[in-house]
């Protein structure tokens, strides 16, 4: 299980140093991130955990080269279904101020889509707030990235589940292909049940079309209040295309399962307790509620010592201090032994003028 807070472990982190039976995977860009998100969602039996700076419900998770013709993978759909199932998810998001950070980040459409009743959204910090309690901190953001599914698998990293984040590895920079009928919210495959398999019977014709892979407000990913982004409506472009072209987005983030997943979770759990009692709800997740009965193995393994640390400032002390500050240690500790573990001969020295 996670440690106990009150423990102090290595660099004075909350969480212990993992070693055995924990596996890791990058990923690199958003294409296969979010395809190895999306398989481990569609795989969740009883809980799903997701933080993020902003998170649109409307992105697709998996896109074929030829185009979105399903909206199968859609993050929404996805999600409403595994509620469906029974599937229990819990979503923190942080509450853009439009007026002080002049954004809209779509968190109060985000929440309006996902209304059901084994999906709770929360956003935080409540700006407004400020009137009740003057000494309230303005100019900050959550800015996590976090999902957990089951307990029993992992993903942080740089990568927010939202417009303009999806990327191959090839950048594109135009997307000049119209979208799929069935991308229509009208369309008769979005009002159907969905099926994985599903697509929109396609013409003879159609076999040889390309489509986006970029539905509307995916184009882009600025989104500042007053600039007619008009998130509520996400399948419609707010950019001409013929015109101006995406800004690739590159990035990384990781899977751990095992023991450091445990980890994870038990960070995000103390999270949530500490917004909920702002919702005014007795109500609080408990690390007891779900026990994973199997840890889901990442398809490799990476031969390293795992060192994930997460803030976890969130309960009065945490591993008996009264901030998380074990990845700063860790950056200090390597700066003061940089001489034993560097590995750059002398001749590199000399040629960059170092010696």
């Amino acid at each position: 299980m996670a440690s106990s807070s009150a423990e102090l472990h290595r660099f004075g982190s909350y969480a212990p140093l993992r070693k055995a039976g924990s596996q890791a995977k990058w990923y690199v860009d958003g294409q296969d991130y979010m395809a190895a998100v999306a398989d481990a969602i569609e795989a969740a039996n009883k809980e799903i955990f997701i933080t993020d700076w902003q998170l649109n419900p409307h992105i697709v998770m998996k896109r074929p080269y030829s185009g979105v013709d399903s909206m199968y993978w859609r993050l929404d759909k996805m999600l409403l279904r595994k509620a469906d199932q029974g599937v229990r998810t819990y979503i923190l998001l942080y509450w853009e101020s439009k007026i002080i950070a002049g954004m809209d980040l779509g968190s109060e459409y985000a929440q309006t889509v996902l209304r059901h009743d084994n999906i709770e959204v929360l956003r935080h910090p409540d700006t407004g707030s400020f009137l009740l309690h003057p000494s309230t901190m303005l100019r900050w953001s959550h800015h996590e990235k976090v999902i957990v599914v089951d307990r029993s698998i992992a993903f942080v990293g740089g990568i927010d589940l939202c417009f303009g984040r999806w990327d191959s590895h090839n950048h594109e920079l135009t997307d000049p292909f119209p979208p799929h009928p069935c991308m229509l919210e009208s369309d008769t495959c979005a009002r159907r049940p969905l099926l994985q398999s599903d697509t929109c019977v396609r013409r003879p014709y159609e076999s040889i079309m390309r489509y986006s892979r970029w539905i509307g407000k995916d184009y882009g990913n600025t989104f500042l209040y007053g600039a007619r982004t008009n998130l509520d409506e996400p399948m419609t472009d707010y950019v001409d295309r013929s015109k101006d072209p995406r800004m690739p987005w590159h990035d990384v983030a990781c899977s751990v399962t095992g023991l450091p997943a445990l980890d994870v979770a038990k960070h995000f759990i103390q999270r949530y307790n500490n917004i909920k009692p702002w919702y005014g709800d007795v109500y609080r997740l408990s690390p007891e509620d779900v026990v994973p009965d199997t840890v889901t193995q990442a398809p490799e393994q990476v031969e390293a010592i795992l060192r994930y640390r997460f803030f976890d400032q969130w309960t009065n002390a945490s591993a008996g201090q009264p901030h998380e500050a074990s990845i700063h240690n860790a950056y200090l500790h390597a700066i003061q032994n940089i001489l034993f573990t560097s590995r750059i001969n002398s001749s590199s020295h000399l040629k960059w003028g170092l010696l």
